[in-house]
C-alpha cells in the first residue's frame, strides 16, 4: 500500500513537473472496475474489485503516448469458519493512441504487463508471478477522477 501511495504521489508531481512543458501532453486517471478470474482457480473469490492509477505522457509530436498503469485486485470471502483471500496486482507498460473529437478523447493501447496473484486460506498463502500482454480502448472524458493537461 505504501508503494502504490508513493506512485501515486511521484506520477502527479511528474505530471505538475511536466505541465512546464509545453510540448507535452498526458493524462493521469484513478481506475475502478471489477476483474472476473477462473472460477476453477479462485473460487469463491473469483469476482474481485479493482482500483489503480493510469498514467500517459507524450512529447506533442508523438503519435502514440507511453502508458504505465498501477492496478490491483483483491476479494475476501468466509466458507466454512476460513477466511479466504484471494488478490492480484499489476504493472503495465505500454503505448496508448489518443484521438481528439471535439471534448472526447477515445484511446486504444496495449503493452506488456507483469503480475502477481495472492491466494491465501487463514493465513496460508499461495502466490505466483507472470508476465503477460494488456490490451485496453475507452475515452478520456475528464472525470473528476482524471488530470489531462
Amino acid at each position: 500500500m505504501k508503494r502504490t501511495i508513493v506512485l501515486i504521489i511521484a506520477l502527479l508531481v511528474l505530471s505538475f513537473f511536466s505541465v512546464a512543458f509545453a510540448e507535452t501532453t498526458g493524462n493521469v486517471n484513478l481506475f475502478l472496475g471489477q476483474k472476473h478470474l477462473d472460477k476453477d482457480d479462485w473460487e469463491p473469490t473469483e469476482d474481485q474489485g479493482e482500483g489503480g492509477i493510469e498514467f500517459d505522457i507524450a512529447d506533442k509530436s508523438w503519435p502514440i503516448s507511453i502508458a504505465v498503469d498501477m492496478l490491483g485486485s483483491s476479494d475476501e470471502e468466509k466458507v466454512g469458519g476460513l477466511k479466504l483471500t484471494g488478490s492480484t496486482s499489476e504493472f503495465n507498460l505500454g503505448v496508448k493512441k489518443i484521438f481528439s473529437v471535439d471534448s472526447i478523447h477515445p484511446f486504444v493501447g496495449g503493452g506488456i504487463s507483469f503480475m502477481n496473484a495472492k491466494f491465501e486460506v487463514d493465513g496460508v498463502s499461495i502466490d505466483g508471478n507472470g508476465t503477460g500482454f494488456w490490451l485496453a480502448g475507452g475515452d478520456h472524458f475528464g472525470l473528476l477522477l482524471g488530470y489531462h493537461w
